[in-house]
């Protein structure tokens, strides 16, 4: 049974009701105003639907079992059981009754249902309704999403939905992490079928699909990545996601598709498709690539575009390959980036770098620093530009650390993982002297781009492959070591399949964790580490006993139904507890909630909270809200940091003793 099921479980059957049409306005789209408990002249007033221009008037019977002979009909009064129920003749009128012995006859909503007179019954058992809406959805994150919206208005005595006030269906972000400069005059251009736009590692493939978008505002985007931090990196390069998304953008519904529809309305449309990166597939999901090649081939009428890197697998599609750019977009990207309008150093630039986009990134970033290029002849590709910039680094090899994790390593870890405390310091001062080649995001760093990250891979990773090895079994020994620091890394870490099976059954055990939450406040890694397990634990048979599978089944059903995002004020004490205690962002190791929450009230970087809450499609008011919240805190504390007249207080509980003791005798009655 799932978390979902449970929930539902829990509701009482007009509550079940209520949440069935609201899911069914979520998916069909067809219902565009609920409304429950109406005010009106007669008793079919448990809900009221609007569909299509025309309202029902829906009456709800939890009466288990009842039989078509236990319903009667007359003078405007519907009777079940004995229990009378008078209805408006001139409205349409359905009661939902909880049975499944009711022989059917007829449709409503697309449901079986009979009619007597011009009653529509609709049998329904709370199974049937689960059994129903779980059908609906690719998975259970909408679902939960839907459920916990509902019970909130039910909890709230809110009884009025329309279709604007559901959730906003929840896709991966297209967001790039910097943002796009357009220079390019000449975009890759849409033909009948599916073409591949093929391009060199920092060509600006993504920029230009925004560069495209740009001229067409009927594009449908799909991402493969974003930026290394990305909360859902690793996700997106699934087959299912990608139609799950591709679904919700076509469709604009989170009903469950199948691949063939998703195909035949495309191709039905013809619909301009544009998938940016589909290397990345190639080189950390392979198993996965054959599953698109598939998708793409057939679409025929209409219009997709794949942006990738070449690949090893030979593709049979029409390519247009993606060029430098021309001397003209060079000069006009480095006016308006940087700035830079000395024409002699813009065409200098230019000659060195041919007009690759990332070299004249790489730089133009040195010369805002050092005024002064580090580059004296021409650069032939991105790899000859490595090899420029690396030939005099002794320590070069070294930089295969990276390697070890696609997520960050902290400063601190550096000299963890790296046999010689020396290295490290060469390696921190190496990327304080060369920024632009390094995401830096408080004490965590990660190459900046991953064609640095193929370079490293393929010139030493071999020849350090023991740096790296080590490295990693230093990880899952910390991780076996019940420590926190690198569990919400536990999946980018790449860990051998023997020590992933051992870590995964060392934390199938509910005493496992209860000691990690009394040990730490990090909950955030706790949590990730688990769902990350989960998705290990989905391709792997037999590997838990079945005691072992019955506690991770309550750890996850208790780490998935807690989440700091939302409850504001633990989330701001958990980060004025690691100020007071004098901890810093060393102790936090999620890419989460508290982390972005840290950044924000700490070093009033406000990106990671605000791309947090997009990833996790909670509304970005939540940021205003957050910050509300923080002053409200401040306030209180504030106050009670003053003197106060302790006589006034005394008085205070002195009135109220009366009408406690009043209360207790009353609820003792």
């Amino acid at each position: 049974m799932t978390v979902t099921r449970n929930s539902f479980k829990g509701y009482v059957y007009q509550h079940q009701i209520f949440t069935f049409f609201a899911v069914l306005m979520d998916v069909d789209r067809n219902i565009i105003e609920i409304e429950a408990e109406n005010v009106v002249n007669h008793q079919f007033d448990d809900l009221r639907i609007i569909m299509n221009n025309d309202e029902y008037y829906i009456q709800i019977k939890n009466y288990p079992n009842v039989q078509l002979n236990d319903i009667n009909i007359s003078n405007d009064v519907l009777t079940i059981n004995n229990n009378k129920n008078k209805f408006n003749p001139e409205n349409k009128n359905i009661v939902v009754v909880n049975s499944d012995t009711i022989e059917t006859d007829t449709e409503i909503f697309g449901f079986d249902c009979t009619k007597i007179d011009d009653i529509y019954v609709i049998p329904m058992t709370p199974d049937f309704v689960f059994d129903t809406i779980e059908d609906m959805y690719f998975d259970d994150h909408r679902l939960t999403s839907i459920l916990s919206y509902t019970s909130k208005l039910v909890a709230n005595a809110h009884f009025k939905i329309t279709i604007n006030d559901i959730p906003k269906i929840d896709i991966f972000s297209t967001d790039l992490e910097n943002k796009t400069v357009m220079v390019r005059k000449k975009v890759p251009s849409f033909i009948s079928g599916c073409k591949f736009v093929i391009g060199k590692p920092g060509v600006g493939k993504s920029h230009c699909v925004n560069e495209l978008i740009n001229h067409h505002d009927d594009v449908m985007l799909y991402r493969f990545w974003v930026d290394s931090q990305d909360f859902f990196k690793e996700k997106r390069l699934h087959f299912n996601e990608f139609i799950k998304n591709m679904s919700y953008l076509v469709f604009q519904s989170p009903k469950r598709k199948t691949e063939q529809e998703l195909v035949d309305e495309i191709n039905t449309r013809s619909l301009k498709i544009v998938v940016d990166g589909l290397d990345h597939v190639e080189n950390y999901m392979p198993r996965e690539l054959y599953k698109f090649l598939n998708f793409f081939d057939r679409i025929s009428e209409a219009n997709m575009l794949v942006f990738s890197r070449p690949l090893k697998h030979l593709i049979h599609y029409p390519i247009e390959n993606l060029d430098n750019w021309t001397t003209d977009e060079c000069e006009l990207y480095l006016s308006l980036e940087f700035n830079i309008q000395d024409y002699s150093l813009k065409q200098e630039i230019y000659d060195l770098s041919d007009g690759y986009p990332i070299i004249c990134f790489f730089l133009a970033n040195h010369y805002k620093i050092y005024k002064k290029l580090n580059i004296s002849k021409k650069i032939s590709g991105i790899e000859d530009y490595y090899d420029n910039l690396l030939e005099p680094v002794e320590f070069k090899n070294a930089l295969s650390i990276f390697l070890v994790n696609s997520s960050y390593l902290t400063e601190e870890e550096l000299f963890m993982l790296l046999p010689d405390q020396m290295l490290a310091e060469m390696i921190l001062e190496f990327s304080k002297n060369f920024p632009y080649l390094f995401k830096k995001t408080a004490n965590r760093l990660a190459l900046i781009h991953d064609s640095l990250n193929t370079y490293i891979r393929d010139k030493y990773s071999k020849k350090e492959s023991y740096l790296v090895s080590n490295a990693r079994q230093f990880i899952a020994d910390s991780i076996m070591n019940k420590e926190i620091r690198f569990l919400s890394r536990f999946k980018s870490s790449n860990l051998s399949e023997e020590n992933k099976h051992k870590i995964i059954a060392l934390y199938s055990n509910i005493n496992v964790l209860k000691e990690l939450m009394q040990k730490y406040y990090d909950f955030d890694s706790i949590r990730e580490f688990y769902i990350d397990a989960r998705d290990e634990l989905e391709n792997l048979n037999e590997l838990l006993t079945i005691y072992e599978y019955y506690d991770f089944i309550l750890i996850i059903l208790t780490v998935q139904r807690n989440n700091l995002l939302g409850n504001h004020e633990l989330l701001h004490n958990l980060v004025e507890y690691i100020v007071r205690n004098h901890s810093t962002e060393n102790e936090i190791f999620s890419n989460a909630s508290l982390w972005a929450a840290y950044q924000l009230e700490v070093n009033q970087d406000y990106y990671p909270f605000k791309k947090f809450v997009t990833e996790q499609d909670f509304p970005l008011e939540t940021v205003d809200d957050y910050m509300d919240n923080l002053q409200i805190e401040k306030d209180f504390f504030q106050i009670s940091k003053e003197k106060f007249d302790i006589s006034q207080l005394e008085k205070a509980i002195k009135k109220l003793i009366p009408k406690l003791e009043e209360k207790k005798f009353l609820s003792g009655y």
